[in-house]
């Protein structure tokens, strides 16, 4: 007989036994019996998901494994190698899962799962393997495997061979029912554990980083609830409105580590320093294993002083369905220590009275103006009674070192000195404002771009006020002629010429414009020397040149 005959007579045969089994599985004869102190759990709202089926417009998918129906089976493909799996979603995690049992009808001669492990988890994506055995290659009998009970929502039935023909090996497995029990035995309550991590010091100013994590998981859960005592004297955490004007966290306040956990609301009192976020899931996973629920980024006050600032996790709750377990939160606490940093003060105050012990007042170059030293002192005696504060703030300790600063600027410019030899600059400015006076700003040959004579006029404008001041000192004169005669040089860089980089209309230009004589504005190279054109005659003529030469003479001239 051939295969497709074989396959024929098999097929028939279990058609025509069809009835028989419907009235065998409806009197009870092949019940789903468990093994004795477990409860089946409801699978109505059950998923079931399979690493391959059959195909080909067989209805062979997983969902009828868990359907209640013995007439139709999950197979997977025959063209997918060993090992394959069925995953059933329980809907919500169990505690004390225990059992798991395995049907294959009667009529199916192939796929019945013989080598096969059981793993379990509660996210889906962390797997434990709870069972590994051998069922018989034989169909129409309910298959049992109990192991330790597990807390679980997903459970995997793994096929690693299976059989048909009571002696053969078959390349695809199958299920006709598969059901999932778990123990009677009360379980011990998930005893959960919320742990709290920041810096141990920080500074007025300084940012901070809160981890807020939970150990002791054992399910997975939907929703987070807790709430963060902070000591409202010496932290902060950035907040904004609702729509309802609520003062909730500000959105870069906090960062939720976990994929598919998000925060959904917040609220702060700051006032008492309390702080309450709502975590949700809205992913397939929920909260199911132990780490990290939030971070939350505040800093230290600007305004804080020295000492202890308190941040704990005051209460925190996890909720799936109806069971809330609370943590214990005891030793979710840190102390971060808030130290002022007056070095850069101390070290201040050190030089001004160093600077003050070594300055002699009198009339003498190098002496100090009566009174200068008292002012000094003055501002460095409320220097040190700000360091020595320890009430002080960071900012007060920041303002008074500004202050003692000032002071001592002050105090500098009471020193006689010798006049400064102020020649060179007068020189300087005398010569740069003539410049300025004597030029032209405009688009032809020997005048200055737009806007260079203001320029140079700020400079001239910079330079007499270090003339006209009372006491300049030499460095600040010399510095001033600088850079006037800097501004000077740059200036005369924009003086339009027909040679690039010249500062002055010289020989070069009139022998341009000879060697570009009679050119009119229709030429091709005409833009090399139109600014030469300076009665816009459109041509380059003999009284354009004179016009040039007569730059170059006065220019002389005026050397």
């Amino acid at each position: 007989m051939t295969n497709y005959g074989r396959y024929f007579k098999k097929t028939m045969l279990a058609l025509l036994s069809a009835t028989l089994l419907a009235s065998v599985f409806a009197s009870g004869a092949f019940a789903a019996g468990d093994s004795g102190g477990v409860t089946d759990i409801d699978l109505t709202h059950a998923t079931a998901s399979a690493s391959s089926e059959t195909g080909g417009g067989w209805d062979e998918g997983p969902a009828n494994a868990i359907d209640g129906n013995t007439y139709t089976k999950w197979a997977s493909s025959p063209s997918q190698d060993m090992p394959q799996s069925l995953v059933i979603d329980l809907g919500a995690a169990y505690a004390g899962v225990s059992e798991v049992r395995y049907f294959l009808g009667e009529y199916e001669w192939t796929g019945r799962i013989t080598s096969h492990e059981i793993w379990v988890s509660t996210d889906n994506a962390n797997w434990t393997k709870t069972y590994e055995g051998v069922w018989p290659n034989v169909p129409g009998q309910w298959r049992t495997d109990d192991f330790a009970p597990v807390t679980a929502r997903y459970v995997k039935l793994v096929a690693t061979a299976a059989g048909q023909n009571e002696t053969e090996p078959a390349a695809r497995a199958s299920a006709t029912e598969i059901r999932i029990a778990y123990s009677s035995v009360p379980t011990e309550p998930a005893v959960l554990t919320g742990s709290l991590t920041a810096p141990s010091a920080a500074a007025p100013g300084q940012a901070i980083d809160a981890a807020i994590a939970v150990s002791g998981v054992s399910q997975a859960y939907a929703v987070g609830d807790l709430v963060v005592d902070y000591d409202p004297s010496r932290l902060e955490f950035a907040t904004t409105t609702d729509d309802k004007g609520s003062l909730i966290l500000a959105g870069d306040a906090y960062t939720s580590p976990r994929s598919g956990i998000v925060v959904i609301g917040s609220a702060v009192k700051p006032a008492v320093g309390q702080i309450r976020l709502l975590l949700a899931r809205t992913g397939s996973q929920g909260i199911s294993t132990d780490g990290a629920l939030l971070q939350l980024h505040g800093k230290v006050k600007e305004t804080a002083t020295a000492g202890s600032a308190a941040l704990s996790v005051a209460s925190l709750s996890l909720t799936q369905e109806d069971v809330t377990v609370t943590a214990d939160v005891t030793s979710a606490s840190v102390s971060i220590a808030v130290s002022i940093d007056g070095s850069a003060l101390g070290a201040a105050i050190e030089a001004a009275q160093a600077k003050h012990d070594a300055a002699v007042e009198g009339t003498g170059i190098g002496q100090y103006i009566a009174g200068a030293k008292a002012a000094l002192q003055d501002a460095i005696d409320s220097a040190s009674a700000v360091l020595h504060n320890a009430s002080a703030t960071q900012q007060q300790i920041n303002d008074a070192a500004a202050a003692l600063a000032a002071a001592v600027s002050d105090f500098d410019a009471k020193v006689i000195t010798a006049p400064a030899n102020k020649s060179e600059l007068a020189a300087a400015i005398s010569a740069a404002q003539a410049k300025h006076d004597a030029s032209v700003e405009g688009a032809k040959i020997g005048t200055y771009a737009a806007g260079s004579k203001s320029a140079l006029q700020a400079a001239i404008d910079a330079a007499n006020v270090v003339y006209a001041s009372a006491k300049p000192s030499q460095a600040q004169v010399n510095q001033a002629t600088g850079t006037l005669n800097a501004a000077l040089q740059t200036f005369l860089t924009k003086l339009i010429t027909l040679v690039p980089g010249e500062t002055s209309v010289t020989i070069q230009d009139l022998m341009l414009l000879i060697k570009h004589f009679g050119i009119t504005s229709s030429d091709e190279d005409w833009s090399a020397v139109a600014a030469a054109d300076m009665f816009d005659n459109g041509e380059i003529t003999i009284q354009s040149l004179a016009a040039v030469a007569r730059l170059i003479l006065d220019d002389w001239l005026a050397q």
